[in-house]
């Protein structure tokens, strides 16, 4: 019965619906209870760890690789261990370990090597994007070559579509945009035909990318449509990406900073709840560049951010950019300058901050999150916390801004007694 938990999973993840395969892979841990069954406890463990990826919820992926890997070394099948390290590995990507990541994908690649498994592509897939994030370019190409290689030679569809997207996405960041453009629609067109929606999705944003950087405004957007039309109200990275694409076309099609802004304000907002520490960095970075010169010590602490962040994952070529904008900012600060485009009306902007929060609400926890990022931002407030009932009926503190996590339970705590003595 857990077996068959486990394939209702998996096939709801590859249909795109992640949740319901969460759903169901935990049935399948629940039947099997206090038994002894190592192999199976792995592979749903492991199987699980795919679906919170795309969920992007990294710490809950980590836990479940760690279960994964502490099962499968009480038994002889050695194999499985490969997808266990090398979803560790994607998972430590996205909170930032780019050195651990790195160990635990070359330890996956190392044994799937040995054993001829199919699950290399899935590991050449993951180091090309590692070298993306880190700007190694030719690098990541070569690793993506050799994962659709691999992949189409062993006739692996799922696998073949993974390492298209990621090779279109690879052309882009080389600036070979019609590269890009083909490669991304050739991965829409043969994930239509699989079923999958996962990477047709995040193709699209290679593809409205490519387009905004042609200086293709109307056909950028309408690529995002296309994705939105799909619901992808769960998949935090396509959110966030949405939001980031949606700013530069503000940038290039009209130079409109304060509504590039607004995008991009949302866009650090989901990325930080999805604990994407790399593309929380590159969202503190598009703001301290784009901010007028009325907002200057908000995109200094933007730049600051960005500049402590992309120092500790290594990514020295965005470091060299946020410190290249530090500098300028400092220099126009020296000289005076207050040039600024020409702002909205008071009016406008309380509209633009009504739509950030209607399209947070995603989920609950997007939604208060950007709530404190309107409020810290408009008040200047230093401090916010947000609290709700636990299951036992007591406040604890839900989205906190400005107060250590022991400060955040002392004051939530305080606020509970009091309204229990009716004060």
């Amino acid at each position: 019965m857990a077996e068959a938990y486990r394939e209702i999973a998996n096939t709801y993840h590859q249909e795109g619906n992640s949740e319901k395969s969460i759903e169901n892979f935990e049935l399948g841990i629940k039947i099997i209870g206090s038994n002894s069954a190592p192999f199976m406890l792995g592979k749903l463990y492991t199987d699980m760890s795919g679906a919170y990826w795309f969920l992007r919820r990294p710490q809950d992926g980590v836990a479940c690789l760690e279960k994964s890997i502490e099962f499968f070394d009480q038994t002889e099948h050695a194999l499985n261990s490969v997808i266990a390290y090398n979803n560790l590995g994607i998972h430590l990507l996205q909170v930032g370990e780019w050195t651990k990541a790195e160990e635990m994908i070359r330890r996956a690649l190392d044994i799937a090597l040995k054993e001829d498994h199919v699950h290399v592509a899935g590991i050449y897939d993951s180091l090309g994007e590692l070298n993306i994030l880190r700007g190694n370019l030719a690098e990541a190409e070569k690793f993506l070559d050799m994962a659709v290689e691999f992949a189409q030679r062993r006739k692996h569809q799922w696998y073949t579509v993974q390492s298209m997207r990621s090779l279109a996405r690879c052309y882009l960041a080389q600036g070979q945009l019609n590269k890009a453009v083909d490669k991304a629609q050739e991965t829409i067109r043969f994930s239509g035909e699989i079923g999958d929606k996962h990477y047709a999705n995040m193709a699209g944003l290679v593809l409205a990318e490519s387009f905004v950087k042609q200086h293709k405004p109307d056909e950028a957007e309408e690529a995002l449509q296309v994705i939105e039309e799909t619901d992808p109200s769960s998949d935090f990275f396509v959110l966030g990406n949405i939001q980031r694409i949606r700013g530069l076309s503000a940038i290039e099609s009209g130079g409109d900073d304060e509504l590039a802004v607004h995008h991009f304000s949302r866009g650090l907002t989901i990325f930080e709840a999805a604990q994407d520490i790399f593309h929380t960095a590159l969202m503190h970075l598009l703001l301290g560049q784009h901010l007028d010169a009325d907002h200057a010590p908000r995109a200094k602490k933007h730049l600051t951010t960005a500049a402590d962040i992309f120092k500790k994952l290594g990514a020295t070529a965005l470091l060299d950019d946020a410190g290249v904008e530090m500098k300028h900012l400092v220099s126009r600060s020296v000289n005076g300058d207050k040039t600024s485009a020409v702002r909205r009306t008071n009016s406008v902007v309380s509209q633009l901050l009504t739509v950030r929060l209607a399209e947070a609400t995603a989920s609950r926890e997007l939604l208060f999150r950007e709530l404190v990022a309107v409020l810290k931002q408009e008040s200047n407030a230093k401090k916010i916390v947000i609290a709700q009932f636990n299951d036992q009926k007591r406040l604890y503190p839900f989205i906190t801004h400005g107060f250590s996590p022991q400060e955040s339970n002392e004051l939530v705590t305080k606020l509970h007694d009091a309204q229990d003595q009716g004060r």
